[in-house]
């Protein structure tokens, strides 16, 4: 992501955009929205990160259509910045919308 999310901004089931994008092969990815439009139906690895910092509790969850797939969760001490990585390997379909928003469960 090319800035930070504001804490008012980050609400539960906001879609996180990233809109800096270094490969994209087939174009399934739009920046604008966030959202991966699966190609081609078959098995993909999908990874995401994402940082807190100063006693702030947040969640990430990757989404296939309305679906979680998988969750991240981090917590931060105060002055202290953490990042997490998820990875998940999963069969989607071609149309499948997949995305990662912030989690209802780590506010």
């Amino acid at each position: 992501m090319s800035s930070n999310i504001p804490l008012a901004e980050a609400t539960s089931n906001h879609v996180m955009v990233f809109d800096l994008v270094k490969t994209n092969a087939g174009n399934g990815y739009h920046p604008s929205t966030g959202v991966f439009i699966v190609p081609k139906s078959g098995i993909y690895v999908f990874s995401w990160s994402f940082r807190n910092s100063d006693r702030h509790y947040h969640s990430t969850e990757l989404m296939v259509n309305n679906s979680v797939e998988s969750i991240i969760h981090l917590h931060s001490a105060a002055g202290i910045w953490i990042s997490g990585t998820g990875v998940a390997v999963l069969h989607v379909n071609k149309g499948d919308d997949v995305y990662v928003r912030i989690s209802a469960l780590g506010h």
